[in-house]
């Protein structure tokens, strides 16, 4: 009888210790559990981070903002983890201002004693964001050789096509064109400022800044043999007889001027100075020099792409080739210190890590300076090289204003136009050998100019993309 007793309560006992133990064990088992929770927490995590990596990418390369939830779908897809049933639980989307591109994640995780207790799967959820490089700008400035062997050789109308394509590319692009700016700069052996801007000229010698011819055409050109031309800027006028073009608003390179007046070059002639601190002299105080050396106005910094495109067919062919003139007027609509000079008072933007500057420059023809060899054809730089040796001068100038170009960050490409150019000199100027083409008029060639230019457009979009990544 007491053994029996002593029996029942040692069952007793065993059996309180068994229920006792019960929730301690659930409380073991429930830890376990979440212990597996937060193992899956951080692989979800390091997941979720690889998604908005690839999604940030994704985005910087074009794809929209509502395809990249598939780019986040493929980050789980490709994921070796030991992940149980992970989805995007917010898609991709910006923050901070756009400066931030985030997303979030969620699985749930099997338990095993909590499912004991009726819980059979534990929630996880992760976030991350990706910061967004900030947003590249573009200033490119097409530098057009204008010269009469443009027209006289076939080559205009190609190269015209070729300048409305590039711009139509940079249109057409949903992302560059938010943060394109292109500029025309035509050349020959001058630049032309436009009537807009007659307020960058000085007198010389006791004359007027403006000259009358600018102001008063038509009683230069009364024949009726002469139309009148309109620029797009509303103001610029030019006269045409059927053979020659002449164009109010063209000024004598600074270089030119220097050599003139001091015999030697001063520190605005072949740099960037803005007009505010170096004026510039009319064409027309050379009179030793034909006025028909005049092309249309240069065309500043724009996104007004419709705008560009109609500069582009508006052009006109005449005069001789200066490549000094064409390609530092190139740098006057990409350097800051001409901000508040052109239509664009925004433009150009400082020199920074988000901000390139490209010039663009096409020629068909080598150096040449007008050094006296007849009547009406004389270039103010050749005062002191009244021969060829006036070209050579007018090179070294151009290797000097492509050098200090570079230096300021300006990326340089050069087209080299049928056989008659110099590439060679091209080069020379060109950032790099990767940045120097030959083009030709035939449609038929590989180096068709319509195609080298949309080659070039093509560059810098694709370096858009590799910068944004």
């Amino acid at each position: 009888m007491g053994r029996s007793a002593i029996a029942d309560r040692a069952g007793s006992a065993v059996v309180i210790f068994a229920l006792a133990l019960l929730p301690v064990s659930l409380m073991v088992g429930v830890g376990i559990d979440f212990a597996r929770a937060a193992n899956t927490r951080s692989e979800l995590q390091a997941v979720t981070d690889a998604a908005a990596l690839m999604a940030a990418r994704s985005y910087g390369a074009g794809v929209a903002l509502s395809d990249l939830a598939d780019v986040a779908d493929a980050a789980i897809t490709a994921d070796t983890r030991s992940l149980h049933d992970p989805k995007v639980s917010e898609a991709p989307h910006l923050e901070d201002g756009g400066t931030q591109l985030c997303l979030a994640m969620a699985d749930t995780v099997p338990t095993t004693f909590m499912a004991l207790a009726g819980v059979r799967g534990v929630a996880v959820t992760t976030e991350a964001c990706a910061a967004l490089p900030a947003e590249e700008h573009f200033e490119i400035s097409l530098v057009v050789d204008v010269s009469s062997s443009m027209i006289e050789n076939a080559r205009f109308d190609p190269m015209v096509t070729a300048v409305k394509s590039f711009v139509s590319s940079f249109a057409d692009d949903a992302k560059m064109n938010k943060r394109t700016k292109i500029a025309i700069v035509p050349f020959s052996s001058r630049v032309n400022v436009g009537l807009t801007h007659t307020a960058w000229l000085q007198g010389f010698s006791g004359t007027a800044a403006v000259p009358d011819r600018w102001i008063n055409p038509s009683k230069y050109y009364s024949s009726s043999s002469y139309s009148t031309l309109t620029w797009i800027d509303g103001q610029t006028i030019g006269k045409y007889n059927g053979k020659n073009y002449y164009w109010m608003g063209c000024v004598e390179p600074r270089s030119d001027v220097a050599l003139r007046v001091m015999g030697t070059l001063d520190a605005a002639a072949l740099s960037d100075a803005a007009p505010s601190a170096a004026r510039f002299l009319a064409m027309d105080q050379n009179s030793e020099s034909a006025k028909s050396f005049c092309p249309p106005p240069i065309v500043g910094l724009s996104a007004d792409f419709a705008m560009l495109t109609s500069a582009a067919a508006a052009l006109t062919s005449e005069g001789s080739t200066r490549l000094d003139a064409g390609m530092v007027a190139g740098w006057y609509t990409l350097s800051p210190k001409w901000r508040g000079s052109w239509p664009d008072t925004a433009a150009p933007l400082d020199v920074s890590a988000t901000t390139h500057k490209i010039v663009v420059f096409m020629t068909d023809g080598r150096m040449n300076t007008q050094y006296g060899a007849s009547t009406g054809k004389f270039d103010w730089l050749c005062t002191y090289a009244k021969s060829a040796a006036c070209n050579t001068l007018a090179t070294a100038h151009l290797d000097r204003i492509c050098t200090a170009m570079k230096a300021t960050g300006i990326a340089i490409y050069t087209v080299s136009y049928d056989e008659d150019a110099d590439p060679a000199a091209l080069a020379d100027c060109a950032t790099s050998s990767a940045h120097a083409f030959t083009a030709s008029r035939n449609t038929t060639s590989t180096h068709y100019i319509r195609t080298i230019y949309e080659a070039i457009a093509a560059d810098i979009r694709n370096g858009a993309v590799r910068l944004s990544l």
